[in-house]
This record gives structure tokens, C-alpha cells and sequence, in this order.
């Protein structure tokens, strides 16, 4: 349902945040089992994120990253399994501007358009309004964060899904500063992209909660 409204779009934000899903899914899963391969499966995925859209980049690999870096602190006997799945995520991800540049595509769509940083007129408000009553996700969004507050200081829930709160509360927190402190905040305040980016921020937050709050959904084999 939360795609349902952009569909007819074609945009890549759908595909984007599909495989942003199975990168986050397969990083549970490796979390759950120390696997290395599904770290690697996982890696490959947000690498896929990359190559399919340029906002793949800081709203998907910057967060993996944190979040293998916060799952390495706390896990370190798996560090060097992590700085692996970080390297080949980066090589994937990275390939993508080399081949950008040898083809001369332009990095973003926006040119230097995204690197004039300033507190955009009017956009506070109408960010809010988005994310607290007229998203294209309706009332999804500030549920999501207030359940996020429950993940956290709730004791009993199956912390080992938190990993997914780094990255969905880190893009949207991305996600907030590039329509708020770049000239990006156009396509906000004229309504064109801002819903199709919080897409994925909103889908990760979603999956993750469900897990937190709901374990009894996912069966123990799954």
C-alpha cells in the first residue's frame, strides 16, 4: 500500500527500495546466523541500490555502512567479516561513478544544483506536512517513529532487529536534509519527489518494527 500511490510514475524509487528491503532483510538474517555469505548477499544488494538510482548513495550505502560499523562494535569478533562485506558493498558501489564518468553521465540529475547548502524558505513547514498529515503514506510515517521510541526503551522486544533503526531513521534524517538545506527543497514545496524519497526511510522503519514489536509474525525457521 505504501507503493500504491507512485506506481503509475515508473520511477526508480520503487526498485530502489525493494532492494534496500532484501539488503536489510539478508543483514538480519546474517546477524541471526554470523553467515558470511548473506553479509556478502546483503552488500550486493545495497550495491544494487547504487546502480539503480544515484540517491542510492547516501540514503542507502552511507547507512549500511553505519550500521556495519555499529554491528561491528558490538560484535567484534565478526569484525573482519564486516570490513569484507564493507569493502565489496563499496566496490560495487563505487564502480558506479567510474562507469558514470567514463560514459559522461553526470552523477546526479541535478549537477552542482544539489551542493548549494542553506536552510531552504519554507521548507520546515512543508516537510512537516508531509510526514504528519498529507504524505502519500497517510498516518504510516509519524507511527513508525513513535513505535521506533517504543523499539528502543522498551525492554523484552528482539533487539537484534534494532540494526534496522540505524539505517531507516538515518536515511530519513538524510532524506530531511537534502530537501530542507539544499535547492532540492523545489521539489518538496512543489509536491514533485519528496513523498517517492521517504519510500524507502518509511519501508525499512515498517519491516524493522514488525520484527521489534511483532516477532510472533515471522516463525522461528524464517
Amino acid at each position: 500500500p505504501l507503493f500504491a500511490m507512485h506506481l503509475g510514475g515508473g520511477y526508480a524509487d520503487i526498485p530502489l527500495t525493494l532492494f534496500a528491503l532484501l539488503s536489510l532483510a539478508t543483514f538480519f538474517l546474517y546477524d541471526k546466523t554470523s553467515e558470511r555469505r548473506l553479509l556478502f548477499l546483503s552488500a550486493i544488494f545495497v550495491g544494487a541500490c547504487v546502480w539503480t538510482k544515484s540517491e542510492g548513495l547516501p540514503f542507502a550505502l552511507i547507512p549500511w555502512l553505519l550500521m556495519v560499523v555499529l554491528h561491528s562494535w558490538k560484535h567484534s569478533s565478526l569484525r573482519s567479516i564486516n570490513i569484507k562485506g564493507a569493502l565489496l558493498a563499496l566496490c560495487i558501489s563505487l564502480a558506479w561513478p567510474l562507469f558514470a564518468q567514463l560514459k559522461g553521465l553526470p552523477l546526479s540529475p541535478h549537477g552542482s544544483y544539489d551542493l548549494s547548502i542553506a536552510l531552504q524558505e519554507g521548507a520546515i513547514g512543508a516537510a512537516a506536512s508531509v510526514l504528519f498529515t498529507g504524505g502519500s503514506f497517510g498516518p504510516v510515517l509519524p507511527l513508525a517513529l513513535f513505535c521506533a521510541v517504543l523499539a528502543v526503551h522498551l525492554p523484552n522486544l528482539h533487539k537484534q532487529y534494532r540494526w534496522g533503526l540505524v539505517w531507516g531513521l538515518a536515511a530519513l534524517l538524510i532524506t530531511l536534509f537534502v530537501y530542507l538545506f539544499t535547492n532540492n527543497a523545489v521539489f518538496l514545496l512543489n509536491g514533485q519527489s519528496f513523498d517517492r524519497q521517504l519510500l524507502l526511510p518509511v519501508s525499512l522503519l515498517v519491516l524493522t518494527l514488525v520484527l521489534c514489536l511483532f516477532p510472533s509474525a515471522v516463525s522461528q525457521d524464517n
